[in-house]
């Protein structure tokens, strides 16, 4: 240094607008993103005590049923999946299950047969209809339009099933005059590996943000496992098209084309239905990509509902949640971007509250929407919430597989107006376990978030160390770059704004002497409040490397 300091250069302030539009960024979508989670968490309070209050009134009308459930080669799970509908708590002579065998090359016709000959129709009301492989809309229109007799129909995909309350709880849902659809409650069953934990926390949140949008009449996705519509209102719209890869996100758009406002898609926390998670990280892609591609085709089908000045529509839904779908993508695309420019700033200069804040926020969020989920006991409430912490890591695996699927999705977009002029009605199989119904496969077992939580913290403590050794370069030698009296003077002062001495003639300027352990982002935030700013500390051979010893200059910040 030699008593001599480099002025401000300006590739360090291009560097430093650079870093600051970063940081904008960061606030912008950190802002977004908690706005959004404070609503879904009120909105997900109110709607638990409106359905509490709900609840108080006994149901006395019992609407007939038909459960339409389409199958194509699913002999692991389609007895599961009626034995669920027929041991359900609701007359007998109100429902009727439609199992459509669309062409199936495995045993599930021979399955169903048999089913019928061992319980009697009286007791089961079981219809099997079969066809020729055509798809699962045409699967379904074929049960609903042709053979369905019920004035609710509900769609139960072949690898689902029902819990025991879930249609009595539809009736009562169906008592509101608008509700011309309705979303049910879908948990993952428990099975092993951590894709399936994942996929546990993963529906558990996402569903829970449903009651919000149910609540606020900005639901537009009635999925398909469990999803119950009104017979009337699919004859008014001729049931599923067949030109979209997601038939159940079409035709909740269909449906609320006519107006949300007169038909309103709605979401019943209290209609449970379970299912299977995806077994590993390729058919997780492949399912992400599919809701994915198929909800841009959708949206390019109806996409006059955004923005729309018409009355017939909220603005929940119009501006604001079909409009945030579009926004979430774009913020997710950016994400990876953010993501390492965060991580490195925090292991480069030693400052890991930015990573510990969004872990703390994150598994508090988890863990306020287990708390809020009424369906589940409190023991299992405790299991899930003691999990939650190790689940912000964890679903970085699930980050890589969306943004995957993100990736498939916009190289494909100049397609995507041919797209919805194809017929690409058909099956999108991903692996499955096909699991018994049991408690064992219901619940989370202590052990499961013991082996979780201790393979989280070593993987994270590998990986950390790692990046540590790789990233941070922490120079221990001391080095004292000035001599005479002033860096007598400074060596043996602690202050952090340190007076010149008169034989310097410097006036309105300040130094710092670095101490052991000390790094650039760390001063930074001491004089400028954020360790952002940095990049306007200039060092004596203009690197970003800093020794014990060293004074350095800190120039005032100009906005």
């Amino acid at each position: 240094m030699s008593g001599e300091f480099h002025h401000y250069p300006d590739s360090a302030k291009n560097k430093h607008m650079e870093i600051r539009l970063l940081a904008i960024l960061i606030v912008f979508f950190g802002a977004i993103n908690l706005f959004r989670m404070a609503m879904f968490l009120i909105g997900s309070d109110i709607y638990g005590l409106l359905l509490s209050k709900g609840k108080k009134s006994r149901l006395t009308h019992f609407p007939s049923f038909s459960v339409v459930i389409p199958a194509h080669n699913e002999e692991g799970t389609i007895i599961r999946a009626i034995d669920s509908v027929v041991n359900c708590d609701y007359p007998i002579d109100k429902r009727q299950i439609i199992v459509v065998d669309d062409g199936s090359t495995d045993r599930t016709p021979e399955l169903v047969t048999q089913y019928l000959r061992e319980h009697s129709l009286s007791k089961s009301n079981v219809e099997l209809v079969r066809q020729s492989n055509s798809g699962k809309a045409r699967a379904l229109n074929n049960g609903m339009r042709n053979h369905a007799k019920g004035k609710l129909i509900m769609c139960l995909d072949a690898d689902s099933f029902l819990d025991k309350q879930a249609l009595s709880n539809v009736a009562s849902h169906f008592t509101n005059p608008k509700l011309a659809a309705l979303s049910a409650n879908v948990k993952i069953i428990n099975g092993p590996g951590i894709l399936n934990l994942i996929q546990r926390y993963e529906y558990l949140v996402c569903y829970q943000m449903k009651r919000a949008e149910s609540l606020f009449n900005c639901e537009y996705i009635v999925g398909g496992i469990g999803s119950v519509f009104r017979k009337s209102v699919l004859e008014k719209i001729d049931y599923y098209d067949t030109n979209t890869v997601t038939e159940d996100i079409d035709l909740t758009m269909k449906i609320l084309q006519k107006g949300n406002k007169i038909y309103q898609a709605g979401y019943g926390a209290d209609v449970i239905a379970f299912t299977e998670s995806v077994l590993n990280i390729k058919g997780l892609i492949l399912q992400r990509f599919r809701w994915k591609w198929g909800r841009s085709q959708t949206f390019l089908k109806n996409w006059k509902m955004f923005f729309s000045k018409e009355s017939i529509f909220t603005k929940s839904l119009s501006w604001f949640y079909l409009p945030f779908a579009i926004y979430g993508d774009i913020a997710y695309f950016f994400e990876p971007v953010l993501f390492v420019y965060i991580l490195a700033i925090s292991l480069y200069y030693r400052d890991p509250l930015t990573i510990i804040s969004a872990w703390v926020v994150i598994s508090t969020y988890i863990s306020l929407n287990i708390m809020a989920e009424d369906t589940l006991p409190w023991k299992e409430k405790l299991k899930l919430v003691l999990g939650a912490p190790f689940m912000y890591p964890l679903l970085y695996i699930l980050s890589f597989v969306e943004y995957v699927a993100l990736i498939k999705s916009l190289l494909r977009l100049p397609s995507l107006r041919e797209s919805i002029n194809e017929d690409v009605c058909g099956w999108t199989h991903v692996e499955r376990s096909a699991l018994e119904i049991n408690n064992d496969n219901r619940n989370l077992s202590y052990s499961t978030v013991l082996k979780i939580g201790l393979t989280t913290f070593i993987i994270l403590l590998s990986v950390f160390t790692v990046l540590s050794k790789v990233v941070v370069k922490v120079k221990k030698e001391s080095r004292i770059s000035i001599t005479g009296t002033f860096a007598q003077t400074m060596s043996s002062s602690t202050p952090t704004n340190i007076p010149l001495p008169q034989s310097a003639n410097l006036t309105n300027k300040r130094y710092h002497l670095v101490k052991e352990g000390e790094s650039l982002w760390q001063i930074a935030k001491k004089y400028y409040g954020r360790g952002v700013d940095w990049t306007m500390i200039p060092t004596s051979d203009g690197s970003t490397v800093i020794y014990p010893g060293d004074v350095i200059e800190i120039p005032q910040i100009e906005l």
